[in-house]
């Protein structure tokens, strides 16, 4: 833990689709992670292990006296939820990556600058550049059964009707991401260095080479692998640029007929 590693203050829990952890794929994809944070550079997706997202952070109300007791709670519906949504319809991921690119618009800075406009020998006045097709991220496509999305919305459902105050966001169930940057933490430095990095060194689009690479002969695609269902707890947030996400793990379905481990 670095010194800007911080123990969740309040419990943040949150739902995982994860291809089985000693499958060769789920190997394969943490491999990739982890030579890409010292081949390239500790990208945002270097602080998570192998995973598809199924809903964002929740928080446990503030109010409670008993966290554990809470999330029991949750299990409990999760397990009743998920035995009535049985069925052998199961994820498939593209081994093919996606490399998408947004346009972006960057505002420069004196210090750590891309590139600035100088006014005079002493002062830098800051630049705005828009970039067309500035890389955001790298990843392999998932395509999910809608009985995933309507057990979110049911589990949304369960905890309003038991006054749990609980949010549920839920995403789209689509993606293992393999490289991005979301570092709200930052540095004005780092963040002028992975612009440089991108738009100047193609870091993203060097990646992407690498991961067409490692991934497009894996096997047939879209392939199907074992996936399961994974409720964990968010014990140390990684604050700082690099520094990786800690996990405990409450409760593991198999999904391919989403039954309880």
């Amino acid at each position: 833990m670095t010194q800007h590693d911080t123990p969740a203050i309040t419990r943040e829990l949150i739902l995982y689709l994860e291809p089985a952890p000693t499958s060769p794929f789920a190997i394969k994809v943490n491999n990739f992670l982890d030579n890409a944070r010292t081949q390239f550079y500790p990208t945002t997706a270097c602080k998570y292990r192998c995973h598809c997202t199924v809903t964002g952070f929740f928080t446990l109300p503030n109010n409670s006296n008993n966290d554990n007791v809470i999330i029991h709670h949750v299990i409990n519906i999760l397990d009743r939820l998920i035995v009535n949504n049985m069925n052998n319809d199961s994820p498939t991921v593209d081994t093919i990556p996606i490399l998408i690119k947004k346009t972006k618009t960057i505002t420069t800075t004196a210090a750590g600058a891309v590139a600035t406009t100088t006014i005079n020998k002493n002062q830098r006045e800051p630049k705005t550049i828009i970039v067309d097709d500035y890389p955001v991220h790298l990843l392999l496509p998932v395509s999910t059964p809608k009985r995933f999305h309507e057990l979110v919305h049911d589990f949304s459902s369960e905890l309003l009707s038991a006054n749990i105050d609980i949010t549920i966001r839920p995403k789209a169930i689509n993606h293992i991401s393999l490289a991005y940057w979301d570092e709200p933490n930052a540095t004005v430095d780092q963040i002028a260095e992975w612009d440089q990095l991108v738009m100047k060194d193609q870091l993203m689009d060097n990646m992407y080479k690498v991961a067409y690479d490692s991934f497009n002969n894996v096997m047939d695609r879209p392939i199907m692998i074992e996936w399961d269902l994974v409720l964990y707890e968010r014990t140390v947030k990684g604050v700082d640029v690099g520094s990786r996400h800690q996990f405990v793990e409450w409760a593991r379905w198999t999904a391919s007929s989403l039954w309880r481990q």
